[in-house]
């Protein structure tokens, strides 16, 4: 009990100075220094899992620092460590929580307040995502008082064509989230690079990375789907606005994957279907309330299955479509590429629906 309430203290004082320096508002060396420790103390209780705690990597971890240090005289209790050492190991826990509690004390007094609105707010947002179900709007709380790198439209220009224009603004979304992008066209590679494999797993797998692939190109559209204002000065309805937010994901999978067609003939007509289920979860709205009330059954209450149906309804629509193309043997490849295609076509319909629904609501 006694490591346990020194541990919680000194998390406390950490906590403490975390706001008052406030790392995560601006780029700072703490955060991979941070980053550099916690690396360093997972490696030291993987090994003193796989040691044991008394030898070799369980007890660098006892002496790496105050967390272990308060387990110090629990581990001389099973006489895993000598009496000495939990001694030890006890009298400095309580000089390092005496010491973070003065440090602790002072940072609290220059606290900016600006913190400390910030992290109400935090708050508040992922409580109200929490009850809702809504992972993309805890998500969103939780990034929130991170300042990514900004990208301005200074050295793009204006597209002279019309269909160009939502286009043009997905790809200064996109470009000021590289990491975003680059995760989705490494999960397409990965896709593609599945596809060609000639086993029915690595078919499957390759659906759900090409999945989570349209997932993220379609950020500026969810975005979009989100937050009304971002659309409303441009003249198309919010179903027509989809539809045209489908072209830069679904451009960058197809010109991505038709190079390597002859050995992945698939994955380039997967791409409307997966862009349109991408498109369709983008534009899902907040969940039904009434969805959490379900029926009592043998297994439990139905409520939470339906809520992750509801919030996974596409993702899991598109896979079930698309399956028979990489299970049945009796498909030729022409036949799945012209199902793969008219699946598409369905979904982007959905997707159409779906977001003129929602500006109707």
């Amino acid at each position: 009990a006694g490591g346990g309430l020194a541990v919680g203290l000194l998390c406390g004082a950490a906590g403490a100075l975390t706001q008052r320096h406030h790392p995560w508002f601006g780029p700072s060396p703490l955060r991979r220094a941070l980053a550099a420790v916690a690396c360093a103390l997972l490696a030291c209780a993987g090994g003193a899992l796989a040691t044991g705690p008394g030898a070799g990597w369980g007890r660098c971890a006892l002496w790496s620092g105050p967390w272990g240090w308060a387990a110090l005289p629990l581990a001389a209790v099973g006489e895993r460590v000598s009496a000495v050492e939990g001694v030890l190991g006890g009298a400095l826990t309580a000089l390092a929580v005496a010491a973070a509690l003065v440090v602790a004390r002072r940072a609290t007094t220059g606290l900016p307040a600006r913190v400390l609105r910030q992290q109400v707010r935090v708050a508040g947002a992922f409580t109200v995502a929490l009850y809702g179900v809504d992972p993309r709007l805890a998500r969103a709380a939780l990034s929130a008082p991170r300042r990514a790198r900004r990208t301005t439209g200074r050295g793009w220009r204006v597209p002279r064509a019309r269909w160009l224009l939502v286009p043009w603004r997905d790809a200064i979304g996109l470009a000021r989230a590289p990491g975003r992008a680059g995760l989705g066209l490494a999960l397409w590679a990965t896709t593609v690079a599945l596809a060609a494999l000639p086993h029915r797993v690595a078919g499957v797998a390759a659906l759900v990375t090409g999945c989570l692939a349209a997932a993220q190109l379609v950020e500026p559209a969810r975005l979009d789907g989100e937050n009304r204002e971002r659309g409303a000065g441009l003249p198309w309805t919010r179903g027509a606005l989809t539809l045209r937010h489908a072209l830069l994901p679904g451009a960058l999978l197809l010109v991505s994957s038709a190079p390597l067609a002859a050995l992945a003939p698939l994955p380039p007509a997967w791409a409307p279907a997966l862009v349109g289920a991408a498109l369709v979860s983008a534009h899902r709205g907040t969940m039904p309330a009434s969805l959490l009330l379900g029926a009592e059954t043998p297994l439990g209450d139905s409520g939470p299955i339906q809520a992750l149906f509801w919030l996974a309804r596409a993702p899991l629509a598109v896979l079930s479509a698309l399956l028979p193309t990489v299970l049945s043997d009796r498909l030729t490849t022409p036949l799945a590429a012209a199902w793969s295609l008219a699946v598409g076509a369905a979904f982007l319909v959905w997707a159409h629906r779906t977001a003129r629904r929602s500006d109707s609501a």
